[in-house]
C-alpha cells in the first residue's frame, strides 16, 4: 500500500509505514519478535536490533535522571528539611485534576512519613478558581504557615508569589506548565520547563515533578522511598496525557510493575467500579480509573480524592469510591450534553467548518468542569483545535485542546492581548477572556492560525502504522505488543491497516451507539467492535457484501477466565474506492 494517505468514512488515514527492507533487516538480525510488531517498531523510528532491545527490554527502573539536574532542588530540599527539622507548618496547594490530586497526595504522604506538620489545599474550581491564589496566601499567613509548596500549579502565579513575599512566606513552586514570560518571585521553582533549567525530561506530569523533589528530600534524610507513592505516580501521569516517553516511560513502566503486588484500598475500588477484575495497563487508567478520579475535581470539591487515595480504612475508601462512581456517571451525561450542544451549533452553521480554522462555541450554562473533555471530542473528531467557554459573570472561562501541529500555549500566546489569563502547554490550555472581547478573541485565533494553516490542513485524521493480515492475529503478537507497553502519548497504541475484507453475517447495533460485526478474509474470521459509531451500521447493512479496509487496533479480552483476541475498529474504507 503505496498512497501516503487514502479518506475512510470519518477520517482521513495517514500511511506512515516503514520502509520494508528495514524490517526485513530487523527480522534477519534475530529478534525473535512477531512480523507485526517489527512493522510497528520500524515505522516508529526504531531501525536496529539495538535499539529495540534498548526500548523493550530496558531494566525496569523507577527513573532516569538524578534529580539533582533541576533547578533549584537542592535549595527547595534544604528548605524543607529545615520546616521539617525546626516543627514549622508547611501548606502544600494543589490542582484539581487527576494530575494536582495525586501529587497532593504523594507530598502529603511523605512528608508525613517524615514526621512534618503538613496540611494540604486544593481549590474548588466553582469557589476558588485555579492555582495558588492572594487569598490563599493571606489565609496561610493568618494560620501559621511558613512555608508553602504548590504542585502543578505556580509557575503563572505572580501576585500570589510577591503576596507570599510579603506576609513572610517562603514559596516553593513545583508544576510543569508552560512559564509565561513573567515568572512568580518565589524561595524556589523547581520546573523542568523553565529557562536556564539543564534537566532533559521536559515533559514531566506534574506528579512527576513532585516525586523528583520528594525522592531528592528521601537522599538528604537517608531515608528509602515508601513504595505506595508509585501507585500515585501512574494514575497522575497517564491521567495528564504527557508523552510515555524517556523518563516517563520509565517511571510507568515500573510503577505499573510494583502496582503487580502492591494495590491500594483505592485502586481496588476504582478497579471494581470499573469491572476490572485482572492486572490493569496504561489504557485501563487512561480510558476507566483516571476518568472516576477527574469526575471529583470537575464537579465536586476535590479534597475527599486526597483522602480516598491515601485512606486504609477500606469501608470508607469505598464509600467515597461509590460517590466517585455516581459523579463519574454524571459527568458523563453533562459532558454528552456540552457535546451535543456544540454539534448542534455545527449544524446550525454558527460554526463555519467549510470557513473556521478553529471551532470555537460559548454556553452560558455549561458546567465548567466538563468542557475540556467535550472540547477534547470535538477536537478529535474534527480535526480541528477547539476552543469551549462558560459564562462567568463578565468573563468567559474554558479550556481548548489542540491537535496535532498546532501548539495551543503559542497560540494563546500570540493572541494574549485579548485575553485576561491563560496558562497550559502545547496540547491543552485553561483561558479567561472578558465577554465584551470574546468576538476580537475569535477573530484573533482564527486569523492567526491563518498565517500558517487551511481548511485542507485541519482535518480529523488518524495514523495507520503497519499493515495487519487476519492470520497473523494471535497469542504471539499479543505478547509482543505487550513489551511495548505502556502505551499512551508518544509511543501510541499501534493502529493497524488490515486490507480487503468482507462482512461475515449481520452486523449488531449495541445500546444504539456500538457496531459489532465479523470480517473474513482468506479464511480467517475475526470480531470487530467500533465504539461510538451507529452510523456504521446501516453503512454495513448498505454494503454488506462490497470489500472494505480497515483501521483498527488488536486487543485482548478476558470474559469468565476466557481470553479471546478481537479487534477495535476506528474506520472503514470502501476498498474500490480507492482503486
Amino acid at each position: 500500500m503505496n498512497a501516503p494517505s487514502i479518506q475512510g468514512l470519518r477520517y482521513r488515514w495517514k500511511m506512515v509505514f516503514s520502509d520494508d527492507e528495514v524490517v526485513q533487516r530487523l527480522y534477519q538480525s534475530g529478534l525473535s519478535l512477531s512480523y507485526p510488531v517489527l512493522r510497528v517498531l520500524a515505522s516508529y523510528g526504531y531501525a536496529s536490533s539495538e535499539e529495540i532491545e534498548k526500548f523493550l527490554f530496558a531494566p525496569v527502573i523507577p527513573h532516569l535522571h538524578n534529580a539533582q539536574g533541576l533547578k533549584d532542588i537542592d535549595r527547595a530540599v534544604e528548605r524543607i528539611q529545615k520546616a521539617i527539622i525546626e516543627r514549622e507548618k508547611i501548606l502544600i496547594v494543589g490542582d484539581y485534576d487527576v494530575d494536582g490530586i495525586t501529587a497532593t497526595s504523594l507530598v502529603l504522604r511523605s512528608l508525613l512519613e517524615l514526621g512534618a506538620l503538613v496540611n494540604f489545599f486544593i481549590p474548588n474550581r466553582f469557589v476558588d478558581g485555579y492555582g495558588l491564589s492572594t487569598k490563599n496566601v493571606d489565609r496561610a499567613a493568618e494560620s501559621g504557615y511558613r512555608l508553602v509548596i504548590t504542585v502543578d500549579n505556580g509557575i503563572t502565579a505572580v501576585e500570589a508569589a510577591s503576596r507570599a513575599k510579603d506576609v513572610g512566606i517562603d514559596l516553593i513552586i513545583t508544576d510543569h506548565h508552560m512559564p509565561h514570560d513573567l515568572v512568580p518571585e518565589a524561595y524556589a521553582i523547581v520546573n523542568p520547563r523553565q529557562i536556564a533549567c539543564s534537566y532533559p525530561s521536559k515533559e514531566l506530569a506534574g506528579v512527576g515533578v513532585a516525586y523528583k523533589l520528594i525522592a531528592r528530600l528521601y537522599e538528604a534524610f537517608t531515608r528509602a522511598l515508601p513504595e505506595s507513592l508509585y501507585e500515585l505516580i501512574v494514575l497522575g501521569t497517564i491521567a495528564d496525557v504527557v508523552p510515555l516517553i524517556g523518563e516517563n516511560r520509565s517511571l510507568v513502566r515500573y510503577a505499573l510493575h510494583k502496582i503487580r503486588t502492591l494495590e491500594s484500598p483505592a485502586l481496588s475500588v476504582l478497579k471494581a467500579n470499573a469491572r476490572i477484575d485482572r492486572t490493569i495497563n496504561s489504557q485501563d487508567i487512561g480510558f476507566f480509573i483516571a476518568p472516576q478520579l477527574n469526575a471529583l475535581g470537575r464537579l465536586e470539591d476535590p479534597r475527599d480524592g486526597v483522602f480516598f487515595l491515601l485512606g486504609e480504612d477500606f469501608s470508607s475508601v469505598e464509600r467515597i469510591g461509590k460517590r466517585l462512581y455516581e459523579l463519574n456517571q454524571r459527568r458523563k451525561e453533562q459532558e454528552r450534553l456540552v457535546f451535543d450542544d456544540v454539534q448542534k451549533q455545527i449544524a446550525h452553521g454558527t460554526i463555519a467548518l467549510d470557513r473556521d480554522l478553529a471551532c470555537i462555541a460559548t454556553g452560558d450554562t455549561w458546567p465548567a468542569g466538563v468542557i475540556g473533555l467535550a472540547a477534547a471530542r470535538i477536537s478529535q473528531l474534527y480535526g480541528r483545535p477547539t476552543f469551549l467557554l462558560h459564562r462567568s459573570g463578565e468573563y468567559y472561562k474554558g479550556s481548548c485542546r489542540s491537535v496535532q501541529g498546532v501548539d495551543i500555549f503559542s497560540l494563546l500566546s500570540s493572541v494574549s492581548s485579548t485575553l485576561v489569563q491563560f496558562g497550559g502547554h502545547a496540547a491543552a490550555a485553561g483561558l479567561s477572556v472578558r465577554a465584551d472581547m470574546l468576538s476580537h478573541f475569535s477573530k484573533a485565533v482564527q486569523n492567526e492560525l491563518a498565517k500558517t494553516h487551511t481548511v485542507a490542513d485541519l482535518v480529523p485524521s488518524i495514523r495507520c502504522v503497519a499493515p495487519l493480515f487476519l492470520d497473523e492475529i494471535n497469542g504471539k503478537l499479543m505478547r509482543d505488543l505487550g513489551l511495548m507497553e505502556p502505551f499512551g502519548s508518544g509511543n501510541d497504541r499501534p493502529l493497524f491497516f488490515i486490507e480487503h475484507v468482507q462482512l461475515v453475517g449481520e452486523p449488531q447495533l449495541l445500546k444504539d451507539e456500538h457496531v459489532k460485526c465479523m470480517i473474513v478474509d482468506r479464511g480467517i474470521v475475526k470480531p470487530v467492535i467500533f465504539f461510538n459509531r451507529p452510523e456504521l451500521y446501516e453503512w454495513l447493512l448498505r454494503y454488506k457484501n462490497e470489500i472494505f479496509d480497515l483501521a483498527a487496533y488488536v486487543q485482548e479480552n478476558t470474559f469468565r477466565g476466557r481470553i479471546t483476541i478481537d479487534l477495535q475498529g476506528v474506520d472503514i474504507c470502501q476498498h474500490k474506492e480507492r482503486q
